[in-house]
């Protein structure tokens, strides 16, 4: 071996960049909002800002690319009502929260502007500007011109007595220039924004154009070069209707340029984070309707159960390897290790979430990264068997495996790369820690285990290669049974989608349809969320429960989110008042007092005009949602058909969660009558804090556009493996059984809400669930695409192995192929289902879905690979083979036999 020294330095640095991105004092690997709690915001759209053409979708799109672009955090982002937006985040701490705030509540509006000079836009219109901004007047600038807030006044080198030559500044406002159109320059036209210094090295933000912007930008700035008399203009960065900086037009600017503005480097990444994802469709109002932090939304017990499992799953695969490969295990368990050390600094460097259906993502990808060695291992086996030397053995193995492991695995990442592209940020996560597991597992399986073995026999530490060898190669026929094997998983397709359309919306979580939020404050604080999400289960479908932290007299309240896919806020009300019943905790309306309202008062709505104003306060703070439904009642009562054109009310305090405890009541009617059944209403019966209708996590544009990404990663792949092989059949009979496995596992998960109510026993017996579709089952859909492509792929290699030059495909070839590659496939299954059984028996509810799809997935990837992709091929294929024959064409039958 030649110099070995590079390779292991290079082993060795990249090892300690994973350790050092993963391990404290970084601390950037976070636990998501399952295992470690988290902070839910409540956002109001500001609807003075509000477009004619918003639509909520268009928000929630918009807020996902400022908080998660990467698609790395569990982060939640979903409509509320019609008007509000609800944002869930991870433990994070305050300061991180604090950002989050401030990047969301920024509209995003970037724009360049000339400032103005008595010089260049004469006296005048300088005179007529400033008077006109003294006087407060409406419209404070001439036409064509505009005063705009600086952001740091103080720091700003204007004219505030306008020298000539100097910019028009007046009490941190400055005189901007609006541009006509073929020179405006906005933030429409950004191509990319990213952290840089400025020319003293402190924090700026650099940003460049597309072409469009580029050809303005620089005919904005070659009209504002500076004059022959040494006048040069400043042109004004403007974000946010706010002037960031105002730098000096030496010469034309291009593409590119830096706002500079002493910047902190916290801010400088809020600024980058704003200008990628550009300009939000409406603004949201800068404080919160609410704000609170959860627990762990999964208890203590189901988190227990979860991790303990993926903990023995994990252990589990590096046992078998060792004692089935000996000394080869042990290389590909090191070779395991630094796989996830980098996949983990992977995910701390980028400020990743690990969520428990994460970790058991990654104890899956334990058991799936083992399979390049065991193709490597079983290649050195049959090396031995036919009796090459040791060196030759392992120099043989890995050439050979090599080709198989690289086609895998870039069939795979070709896929990432287009669902990252194009996919929801859901999908995109998923996308890009399955591009770096795949990169990380080429890296540590093929280049680390090559390093050691190669080290190892030069040492003279290896002697014999000693393995044991439980499967030997069958030699069934495949191919002639094959039209049974496609017609009953035909049927099987069928009645698995028959099963999901029965069920429709019952199949899906409430990421897919949203549902109704409601709070409960329990006079009990014993209660846990368990206990909680056990008793609404009884009475509601489909329930998730968030228990929120606050403090009263230094005693912890017993106040809980419920989540539920029951539209009905009235269903889900009642539902709650019959099983809590007594438990919950009432409110009631403290002292209040009222005022007339002048007909001429200014601060009044006119429809307002000769009534009331009540100012109220409630013992626990409420939703202005809330309250306005018991008035609404309460009006109905008095046989007022349209309750809200009666009344306007606004809260006025709130307490340091955002909900309001102090409220004003403007109305025309008896306000002794109805404050007296307001609050009796009140006091009857429980007052939820929030009782709202959620929008899904996603959408239907946002279901559109992920399965759009799906379906062009299948027609990647369809062409990469045309490409390897010289023929689209080998892609289609590829891609047919992927189809085929994820059909099968969408039509057991299905099953399960059947069973459970049609077949309790076996149900029960069989651990199985009323599963639902969320997005952790997602993640395993798509994780099991990619064991179905790899395991399909294998086969195929060894077939083109077979076939040699030969210019067709016969079925004593493919049944060498399938033969051959059976203690492979057989091996792969076995560490994959250990792992996916494990999970599934001991890991519970936590991760029961996940697990029983990657089972059922897995099950049905390795049958497919055998029994359908091989014979669909053949039946592409196999018609050259049967035409060579009866023409009596030679073809190479030794080839067939090898």
């Amino acid at each position: 071996m030649k110099n070995p020294t590079f390779k292991i330095l290079l082993i060795l640095a990249i090892t300690g960049v994973g350790l050092y991105c993963m391990l404290p004092p970084k601390q950037k690997l976070k636990l998501g909002i399952d295992l470690q709690g988290g902070t839910i915001l409540v956002y109001q759209i500001d609807q003075a800002n509000r477009p004619g053409t918003f639509q909520m979708s268009q928000m929630v799109e918009a807020l996902s690319k400022r908080i998660n672009p990467a698609g790395t955090l569990d982060v939640t982002i979903r409509p509320v009502g019609g008007d509000r937006v609800e944002i869930i985040l991870p433990a994070a701490d305050p300061h991180d929260v604090e950002a989050v705030q401030e990047r969301i509540t920024k509209l995003g509006q970037l724009e360049f502007r000339i400032l103005a000079t008595e010089k260049r836009d004469g006296p005048a219109v300088i005179r007529q500007a400033i008077d006109r901004f003294k006087r407060k007047e409406a419209d404070p600038a001439p036409r064509g011109y505009e005063w705009v807030k600086l952001n740091r006044p103080d720091e700003f080198h204007g004219g505030s007595d306008h020298p000539a030559g100097q910019p028009i500044v007046q009490d941190g406002y400055a005189l901007t220039k609006i541009p006509e159109d073929a020179l405006r320059v906005t933030g429409d036209y950004l191509k990319r924004a990213e952290p840089t210094h400025d020319t003293q090295l402190r924090p700026a933000v650099g940003f460049n154009f597309d072409s469009v912007g580029t050809r303005r930008f620089a005919a904005l700035t070659r009209k504002y070069q500076p004059e022959p008399d040494g006048l040069k203009y400043h042109l004004a960065i403007i974000l946010d209707r706010q002037i960031m900086s105002a730098p000096v037009i030496n010469s034309v600017i291009e593409g590119s340029g830096v706002i500079e503005g002493n910047f902190t480097a916290a801010e400088v990444d809020n600024y980058v984070a704003i200008l990628n994802s550009g300009k939000l469709p409406a603004m949201l109002k800068p404080n919160p309707i609410s704000k609170d932090t959860v627990t762990s939304t999964l208890g203590e017990d189901t988190i227990r159960m979860g991790t303990t499992a993926i903990a023995v799953a994990m252990i589990a695969v590096p046992l078998f390897m060792l004692a089935y490969y000996w000394f080869a295990g042990l290389v590909a368990n090191v070779a395991l290790v630094l796989n996830m050390i980098i996949i983990l600094g992977f995910m701390g460097a980028t400020h990743a979430t690990l969520t428990l259906p994460g970790l058991a993502g990654l104890a899956l990808t334990d058991g799936k990264a083992v399979d390049a060695n065991v193709l490597i291992f079983e290649r050195m086996r049959e090396e031995r068997d036919r009796g090459s030397s040791l060196a030759q053995t392992i120099r043989n193995g890995f050439d050979r495996a090599w080709v198989t492991i690289l086609d895998s695995n870039l069939t795979t990442i070709i896929t990432g790369f287009i669902l990252y592209w194009l996919g929801t940020d859901q999908v995109k996560g998923f996308a890009l820690t399955l591009i770096v597991g795949l990169v990380a597992n080429l890296f540590t399986a093929v280049f680390v285990t090559r390093i050691i073995f190669d080290l190892w026999f030069h040492q003279g530490w290896l002697t014999a290669l000693r393995m044991a060898h439980l499967i030997k190669t069958p030699s069934l026929d495949y191919v002639s049974p094959r039209f049974y094997f496609v017609i009953g998983s035909l049927i099987v397709n069928v009645l698995a989608l028959g099963l999901a359309i029965s069920r429709g919306s019952t199949l899906l979580d409430i990421d897919f349809t949203g549902g109704t939020a409601i709070s409960l404050r329990l006079t009990d604080p014993s209660l846990g969320s368990e206990q909680v999400r056990a008793q609404a289960e009884t009475v509601l479908p489909n329930v998730k429960v968030e228990r929120l932290i606050r403090e009263s007299a230094g005693v912890k309240e017993g106040l809980f989110l419920v989540r539920t896919t029951e539209a009905d806020q009235a269903k889900v009300r009642g539902a709650m008042i019959e099983q809590f019943g007594d438990a919950l905790a009432r409110n009631r309306i403290g002292e209040w007092t009222h005022e007339a309202i002048s007909p001429s008062g200014d601060e009044s709505p006119p429809a307002f005009a000769g009534g009331e104003r009540v100012r109220f306060t409630l013992n626990r703070a409420a939703s202005p949602d809330v309250l306005a439904r018991v008035i609404n009642e309460s009006l109905k009562d008095q046989n007022f058909t349209d309750p809200a054109l009666h009344y306007e009310l606004h809260p006025v305090e709130r307490d340091e969660h955002g909900l309001a405890s102090a409220y004003t009541l403007d109305t025309k009617q008896d306000v002794e009558r109805l404050m007296s059944d307001v609050g009796a209403r009140i006091a009857a019966q429980p007052m939820f804090e929030r009782e709202d209708n959620f929008g899904p996590q996603v959408a239907g544009e946002t279901q559109q556009k992920a399965l759009l990404a799906t379906v062009l990663s299948w027609a990647a792949m369809i062409a990469y493996l045309w490409f390897r092989f010289k023929k689209a059949s080998y892609g289609l009979a590829a891609v047919i059984s992927l189809i085929h496995d994820v059909m099968v596992a969408l039509g057991f998960v299905a099953l399960g809400g059947i069973l459970v109510r049609y077949v309790p026993g076996l149900a029960h017996a069989l651990l199985i669930d009323d599963f639902k579709i969320d997005l952790t089952v997602v993640s395993a859909f798509l994780t099991i695409i990619g064991y179905s492509v790899n395991d399909t792929i294998v086969i195929f290699d060894r077939l083109r192995e077979i076939r040699g030059k030969t210019p067709y495909v016969t079925s004593e070839m493919i049944n060498a192929a399938v033969n051959q590659s059976m203690s492979r496939t057989v091996l792969t299954f076995f560490t994959v289902i250990l792992v996916s059984l494990i999970m599934y028996v001991w890991g519970g509810p936590g991760i029961h879905a996940f697990s029983f799809t990657m089972l059922l997935g897995c099950l049905s990837g390795s049958y497919s690979t055998i029994f359908i992709a091989a014979p669909v091929l053949y039946l592409f294929e196999g018609q050259g083979a049967a035409t060579a024959r009866t023409k009596g064409t030679p073809y190479s039958r030794a080839a067939a036999r090898a």
